[in-house]
């Protein structure tokens, strides 16, 4: 559980250093940086991140919705040299089933904890609930993020994306929702 947060963590970092290059409109430096973001460009890559220690099934997802979410462009702003964009996401639903795993193995670790199991046990567990729920995700997440952005010459550019909350969940199929629930 650990581990999955920190490489969510990782992924958050990965969206601030990301450039949108010589967009035209705001809406433009968005796509730009959308579409580096899941073709690996921009020095990153889903592929480059540590997942040791996370169960293949979690691991498998993750990649899945990092890299074929889908996003349109729902409205554009444009105040002076500032300006907002609104997207619409559609993703994988990674969070409900991973919450529903992490409930699941929470109720039955317990029970685990009484019969005298090893960290194998729980890890085997872990695997086990991970596997079974993930296997088959829907392409049924949406979520609106809207994005800032700030003219600079004759370039739009994205403003710290770093705290974004609602970009994290929206490309991760609602991970961070999932964890949120947890916290």
């Amino acid at each position: 559980m650990k581990k999955a947060i920190s490489i969510l963590l990782v992924l958050c970092l990965v969206f601030t250093f990301i450039s949108c290059g010589k967009a035209k409109s705001p809406s433009d430096a968005v796509v730009s940086y959308l579409k580096d973001l899941q073709h690996g460009k921009g020095g990153y890559s889903v592929d480059s991140i540590d997942m040791s220690g996370v169960s293949d099934a979690l691991e498998n997802a993750l990649k899945k919705a990092f890299t074929e979410f889908q996003y349109e462009v729902k409205n554009e702003s444009i105040r002076d040299d500032k300006a907002t964009v609104e997207i619409l996401f559609t993703n994988y639903d990674v969070g409900t089933p991973l919450k529903d795993a992490l409930q699941e193995y929470i109720s039955e670790a317990m029970a685990l904890a009484f019969s005298g199991a090893d960290q194998k046990d729980y890890d085997d567990l872990m695997d086990k609930k991970m596997t079974e729920k993930l296997k088959d995700l829907s392409f049924s997440f949406k979520e609106t993020v809207t994005f800032t952005l700030t003219k600079s010459g004759s370039k739009w550019l994205l403003d710290d994306i770093s705290d974004n909350n609602d970009l994290f969940n929206a490309i991760t199929g609602g991970v961070s929702s999932a964890l949120e629930a947890f916290s």
